[in-house]
């Protein structure tokens, strides 16, 4: 009996290290915001909050939008937003977790925040895979008291709100959100390495009423299951040792000005 209660404590805790971005936040109406539906627009794992692993990399196809083992649930859903929009990706524990430090991510889980999108076809259908993600945020490491320095303290002060602008020089049309966390605990340890957490949200794009902005196309673009690899800075980063300068892993990311 103890071991089987030992054993579901162990599970349990394990579980709760995870974490997914799981819903959308939009403004709506002025300054008014909307909270969305978990999975509203937005591809959830069913049930798991595991990583996609750095060793070995037998998942690395389902790095874009995630999946394999992490089995996402579908949805239909296109959700509108207007370029130059502020948008929250929503990240939890599980789905009924509430929005306390906690129920986000682990505090041991540090590493950088970040955001891509992908100009698809149908945002619905697409599956993320091969080039053409660029990226639109990120927050890596500051310099700062301890426990406030990485993009996941950050997000976790945050209430699991990541804050994401939509460029305003983008073309409109169909596009996955990448929303993403890094988590660096064992990124130095032999056989180990960082873990990835993401989900893709399926936006339409609309020009903003108003928009001046001169339309721009990113000058470089990725492929997901390339731009993370061992030679890259930022993934190998030993969090447990002083850190002066770090550089977010994953390409530049693209800005209307420059």
């Amino acid at each position: 009996m103890k071991t089987t209660v030992s054993l579901l404590m162990a599970l349990a805790a394990l579980a709760n290290a995870h974490s997914f971005f799981q819903q959308l936040e939009l403004k709506k109406d002025g300054n008014q915001w909307n909270m969305m539906k978990v999975g509203e627009g937005v591809r959830v794992p069913e049930s798991k909050n595991s990583p996609i692993w750095f060793t070995p990399h037998k998942s690395w196809e389902f790095l874009p939008c995630n999946g394999g083992d992490n089995a996402l649930k579908k949805t239909d859903v296109v959700v509108n937003v207007n370029t130059g929009d502020e948008i929250h990706a929503i990240w939890r524990l599980l789905h009924n977790s509430g929005s306390s430090p906690d129920e986000i991510i682990d505090k041991s889980h540090k590493g950088p925040v970040i955001a891509y999108m992908k100009k698809v076809e149908n945002a619905a259908t697409d599956p993320g895979s091969g080039d053409g993600w660029f990226k639109i945020q990120q927050d890596g490491w500051k310099d700062g008291p301890k426990g406030e320095q990485w993009g996941v303290d950050r997000l976790r002060k945050n209430k699991g709100k990541q804050q994401i602008i939509i460029p305003d020089c983008i073309e409109p049309g169909n596009y996955l959100l990448r929303a993403e966390i890094i988590a660096l605990h064992e990124a130095a340890q032999a056989g180990k390495g960082p873990q990835f957490y993401m989900s893709c949200a399926q936006l339409k794009v609309n020009t903003r009423p108003g928009s001046k902005a001169t339309v721009k196309k990113p000058a470089k673009t990725y492929d997901m299951t390339k731009v993370y690899n061992k030679d890259v800075p930022g993934l190998t980063t030993d969090i447990y040792n002083t850190i002066t300068k770090y550089e977010v892993p994953g390409g530049e990311e693209f800005k209307c000005s420059v």
